[in-house]
């Protein structure tokens, strides 16, 4: 869960918005937030880090 400064959620649309803009404007290739996920497991799972661990 993402928070504006003040403590408030944030709208899961508007995190992807940004998200997305974010890419846009970087001139990399598209990717997802999901791809980053899965990206940050697999890094973990690589540098030996316990599967339970990723998982949680």
């Amino acid at each position: 869960m993402w928070t504006h400064e003040n403590g408030e959620e944030l709208h899961p649309d508007q995190v992807s918005r940004r998200f997305n803009r974010l890419v846009e404007l970087s001139a990399l290739p598209p990717v997802h937030l999901r791809g980053l996920r899965q990206l940050a497991a697999t890094l973990s799972l690589l540098a030996g880090t316990d599967i339970k661990v990723v998982q949680e």
